[in-house]
């Protein structure tokens, strides 16, 4: 069966479903900054790796009469592997009793991210824009 989300029940097992935490903005990151999202069955995920996430969104009501389906949030890759540390990624300052540490990795400015101090100090990438044709 395919769901709304187009994720049939094949897909579905355990660890396909995990969870994340966005280290940002002083909220109670337990609670306010965790969400969930799908892993495809094609890769693996592992507490600490960094994982690059596609966010998703309910399908409104105009898109639900179409027969369109809601997009869920979902892994696409594994930037940093904790269990295999290769040194590409470190945190700043380096004490995990923080949690409003800075994660930098050698891949960030190379790939067009940009780093913001200040109350919400971070490394962030604006969405790719949009050409006139969609694409």
């Amino acid at each position: 069966m395919t769901h709304a989300n187009g994720i049939t029940d094949d897909e579905v097992s355990d660890g396909s479903i995990a969870f994340g935490i966005v280290y940002c903005c002083n909220g109670k990151i337990s609670r306010d900054t965790a969400f969930g999202f799908y892993v495809p069955t094609d890769f693996r995920v592992a507490v600490g790796d960094v994982v690059e996430i596609s966010l998703g969104r309910a399908a409104s009501k105009k898109e639900r009469r179409r027969g369109e389906t809601t997009v869920i949030n979902r892994a696409t890759r594994v930037r940093y592997s904790f269990e295999k540390d290769d040194g590409s990624c470190f945190w700043d300052p380096d004490d995990d009793r923080m949690w409003t540490r800075v994660l930098n990795c050698d891949w960030m400015q190379e790939e067009g991210w940009q780093y913001r101090g200040g109350l919400s100090e971070g490394w962030y990438k604006l969405p790719a824009a949009v050409t006139p044709d969609g694409s």
